[in-house]
């Protein structure tokens, strides 16, 4: 039974925030390229033109504020959820972890573990995901 539950968080859960994990590799990876672009916003070879400085300025600028809007909107999404998860999941592994401790038979132990590591997995990709994107924007 307990086998059979580490497989429904594996294929549900890790499955729903898919999503989640992609949109913020996405959005980190244009935060990535808006910092290459505002490091190379002055050409130093070349005499410096005001007029095309500001002309990109703008558009770097309009850039990050819809990146900011999509952090924005991923966060309205995933606010409610992510909570619930790490709640939840702070639950789960208290009791898969008494229940390993206080088990005699090792063998029994396995699916909790086994449980306990897809737990643990599972909030350790929410919370880097989260890293990666607060990293990126400062």
């Amino acid at each position: 039974m307990v086998v059979f539950a580490g497989f429904t968080v594996i294929l549900f859960v890790s499955i729903t925030y898919s999503i989640f994990y992609t949109c913020s590799i996405f959005t980190r990876m244009h935060f990535t390229i808006l910092k290459s672009d505002f490091e190379g916003i002055i050409n130093i070879k070349k005499p410096f033109d005001v007029q095309k400085f500001n002309k990109n300025f703008v558009s770097l600028f309009k850039r990050h504020r819809l990146l900011i809007q999509i952090v924005d909107l991923l966060e309205l999404v995933y606010n409610k959820a992510i909570l619930a998860n790490f709640i939840s999941g702070s639950i789960l592994i208290c009791l898969c972890g008494f229940n390993a401790m206080e088990m005699n038979n090792k063998v029994a132990v396995v699916p909790y573990a086994f449980f306990l590591m897809m737990c643990l997995m599972q909030m350790f990709f929410l919370c880097l995901c989260g890293d990666m994107i607060s990293r990126a924007v400062t």
